[in-house]
């Protein structure tokens, strides 16, 4: 190893990543999921940061990582750091999937069903049937989600005919627990 290169940009530090940042750039716009096990989700962000421009000064190769895409799209991608894992990708596709997201505390990926907005005149009585037929279907019920501006009133009806309680994500996200 040159001893004048920063361990941090060294070719071991890259290969530790190219896998990765091969994943990246293939799937690339769309964002790959990682588990930054057995490294804290910054510590990997921090990494794969690093291994990338450790590629671009010293041209370190790897069968792993195209070298057209990563002329093309290595520093179009975006690290995204979660509560327990990372997205890596471009980064208004990694906003609208972060957006997407039910909450904050629900990965990509969990036991939750995302119901779509409802904004026609009987909006109510459509949400109240999806939950009716969750609640017929399930024994052991995921939280899910509802997309719909209830009024007090209609909230107060669905946790009392359902025995649930709707968490307010924001004005028209509902979390059903």
């Amino acid at each position: 190893m040159n001893s004048s290169i920063p361990s941090r940009f060294s070719e071991k530090h890259f290969q530790e990543m190219a896998e990765v940042i091969g994943r990246a750039l293939t799937s690339f716009p769309t964002p790959i999921k990682e588990d930054p096990s057995p490294h804290s989700v910054e510590t990997f962000a921090r990494k794969f940061r690093e291994a990338r421009e450790a590629k671009r000064r010293h041209h370190w190769l790897s069968p792993h990582v195209n070298e057209a895409l990563f002329m093309q799209h290595a520093y179009d991608l975006t690290v995204s750091m979660q509560e327990g894992y990372v997205l890596i990708g471009d980064e208004r596709v990694i906003k609208a999937t972060l957006k997407s997201q039910p909450s904050p505390g629900v990965p990509l990926g969990a036991a939750t069903q995302i119901l779509p907005p409802v904004f026609h005149p009987d909006g109510f009585a459509h949400a109240v049937q999806i939950i009716d037929c969750i609640d017929a279907r399930w024994d052991n019920k995921p939280d899910f989600l509802i997309a719909f501006a209830f009024t007090d009133e209609q909230k107060q009806e669905i946790e009392s005919k359902w025995d649930v309680v709707l968490e307010k994500i924001n004005p028209e996200l509902w979390k059903v627990i």
